[in-house]
């Protein structure tokens, strides 16, 4: 019985997009062929590092152009969109294998932490969406300064 108590289900649901995530990188399953493209623009990898000035996430968006790409901010929840599009290079095609479709992937994330947007960068080399997203002066780490004079003098031996 005390082991139904102990059941993390995130730490399962985690461990379970991991393998699926291993498998989509070694291109023996693709994403939208699992999941409709809602569950599946969850697999996109996307980083998010913490500094002590800024946050910054970075997202792979191969095949999605710049000009198909919205990054919207609201307080704290960032949300990025992109859309790839059909080359429509060849006339009425007879598709025997179709794995590049039009895909249309969006996400939010909390970034838990108060962002300036008007100092905001973006960079999107070689398909991987760089955001650098400076943080508000009040949530950024304080250093403090300890000088002698202030320190408390250490307790004397006398009264020992």
């Amino acid at each position: 019985m005390d082991d139904l108590l102990h059941i993390e289900p995130l730490s399962e649901l985690n461990t379970y997009r991991e393998s699926l995530r291993q498998f989509i990188d070694a291109g023996r399953v693709r994403a939208h062929n699992l999941f409709p493209a809602a569950l599946a623009s969850g697999l996109v990898p996307m980083d998010e590092i913490d500094t002590d000035d800024d946050r910054v996430v970075r997202v792979n968006m191969p095949r999605v152009p710049a000009e198909e790409l919205k990054v919207t901010l609201s307080g704290r929840s960032l949300t990025i969109k992109g859309e790839t599009k059909d080359d429509g290079e060849i006339e009425n095609p007879r598709f025997i294998r179709r794995e590049r479709r039009m895909e249309i992937v969006s996400w939010t994330v909390d970034l838990q932490v108060e962002v300036d947007a008007d100092r905001a960068q973006a960079h999107f080399p070689d398909g991987v969406l760089t955001l650098t997203l400076p943080k508000n002066e009040d949530v950024r780490p304080k250093k403090i300064k300890i000088t002698p004079e202030l320190m408390s003098p250490a307790p004397s031996k006398e009264g020992v």
